[in-house]
C-alpha cells in the first residue's frame, strides 16, 4: 500500500522543480558525452560499452542512462542522510523490485525538505570537477 502512496507522491515530487539535485542531474545531462559515459560507466560496474559506442547511440538513450546513473547513485545515499525520521525511514522499507528509483529519491527528496527545511546532501556528483578532470585526463594522454 506504502509503495502505491509513492507512486502518487511521485506524480507530485515535481513541487520543488529546482531542487540542487535536478539542477546538477540537468548539468549532467548537458555535460560533454565523455563526461556522461564516465560517469555512467563508475556507476555500473559492469557497464562495458566503449566511449565510441556510448557516443553512437541516440542523444534519447545517452540521457536515459546517464539519468539512470543518477539517481541510482542518489538512491545509494540516503540511508545514510535520513536522520531517523519515521517518515523517511517508511520510504526506505517501502523500496521493491517494482521502485522506480527516481521516483523514489524525489519523494525522500521533498520530505527531506519539508521535515528538516534544508536539502538532503545526495548529489552524487560535481559535474564542474568531474568535467575538469575528464578534460585534464584528456590532455594529458
Amino acid at each position: 500500500m506504502f509503495a502505491l502512496s509513492i507512486a502518487l507522491a511521485c506524480v507530485g515530487a515535481g513541487s520543488h522543480t529546482s531542487t540542487p539535485l535536478r539542477q546538477e542531474e540537468k548539468r549532467l545531462l548537458s555535460a560533454p558525452t565523455a563526461v556522461q559515459h564516465y560517469f555512467v560507466s563508475e556507476v555500473f560496474e559492469i557497464f562495458n560499452m566503449t566511449y565510441r559506442q556510448f557516443n553512437r547511440l541516440p542523444q534519447s538513450d545517452r540521457d536515459t542512462m546517464t539519468s539512470n546513473a543518477y539517481y541510482l547513485r542518489s538512491g545509494s545515499m540516503l540511508p545514510i542522510v535520513y536522520k531517523g525520521d519515521s517518515d523517511l525511514v517508511e520510504i526506505l522499507n517501502s523500496v521493491d523490485s517494482d521502485t522506480d528509483i527516481k521516483c523514489l529519491v524525489m519523494t525522500f527528496e521533498n520530505k527531506y525538505f519539508e521535515k528538516f527545511k534544508s536539502w538532503p546532501k545526495i548529489i552524487p556528483v560535481n559535474v564542474d570537477s568531474l568535467t575538469d578532470r575528464i578534460v585534464s585526463e584528456k590532455i594529458v594522454r
